[in-house]
């Protein structure tokens, strides 16, 4: 995904955060697998979904509507 973003959206690509970044800083969160960061603030909330069942797509757009966070599942 990251690889996509520096070719097609290298605005965004300079922001990029894995989850392995974050897990340090997320506590009682969900991890998602990137967050596009402006500065110190988060843009963007990434998640590879292609295999997540109907339950769980809900609960990564609860957790991002609640903190009114764009998301994007590939």
């Amino acid at each position: 995904m990251y690889l996509l973003f520096l070719r097609d959206r290298p605005e965004l690509a300079s922001g990029w955060r894995s989850e392995d970044v974050l897990a340090s800083t997320r506590r009682n969160q969900k991890l998602p697998d990137a967050i596009v960061m402006d500065g110190d603030r988060p843009q963007l909330v990434v998640e590879f979904g292609g295999a997540y069942d109907p339950g769980r797509v809900e609960k990564v757009h609860a957790d991002c509507a609640t903190r009114r966070l764009p998301y994007e599942l590939w």
